[in-house]
């Protein structure tokens, strides 16, 4: 378990299976690359917040959760109001668990690791800058296409874009439906 209050990262932090990064006082600037579960393993990972903040810079956090196995990697608001800032990103697979917390996205929230699923539980707010991207590279949704699945009846306020590109090569037909 390791305090990152107030910290700068500017590099890359990997969270090994088993570990927490802690994030208190007003949250933490991330310029860099934070990966989540960076070996994959059984156990997991997380980023937890234990005070209101701020998950800003222009980097990104990546939940590197194997496909099918979403729990073992985490980024927990852990009943505290947390920011995704204007220029950072949140993606990958693994879970959001926002619980009795809010999660306000202003950046960008990108599920996969091209492609995947990131599921989230609790109220979550995407503001007027808030960018949800998801890449379609087949027709199966969460292994050829992103998908962002809700798991609770927690509130939702959308606002901002919806981004979505083409990977792969891959060109849908006219029949093919997305649910993302």
């Amino acid at each position: 378990l390791t305090d990152w209050r107030g910290v700068t990262n500017n590099g890359v932090v990997q969270i090994p299976d088993n570990s927490t990064m802690l994030v208190t006082g007003s949250g933490m600037t991330n310029n860099g690359s934070i990966l989540v579960n960076s070996n994959a393993g059984p156990a997991g990972g997380q980023v937890r917040f234990d005070s209101p903040g701020t998950l800003g810079g222009t980097g990104d956090l990546s939940l590197n959760a194997p496909i099918g196995t979403f729990n073992v990697a985490n980024l927990l608001c852990n009943s505290q109001a947390v920011v995704n800032g204007a220029d950072h990103t949140i993606k990958g697979n693994g879970n959001i668990f926002i619980d009795s917390g809010t999660l306000t996205n202003d950046g960008t929230i990108a599920p996969g690791l091209s492609a995947g699923r990131l599921d989230y539980r609790g109220p979550l707010t995407l503001g007027a800058t808030s960018r949800l991207s998801f890449e379609i590279g087949g027709t199966t949704q969460g292994t050829q296409y992103d998908w962002l699945l809700k798991t609770d009846a927690g509130t939702q306020t959308l606002a901002g874009d919806l981004v979505v590109g083409l990977i792969n090569g891959f060109v849908p037909a006219n029949s093919d439906v997305f649910t993302i």
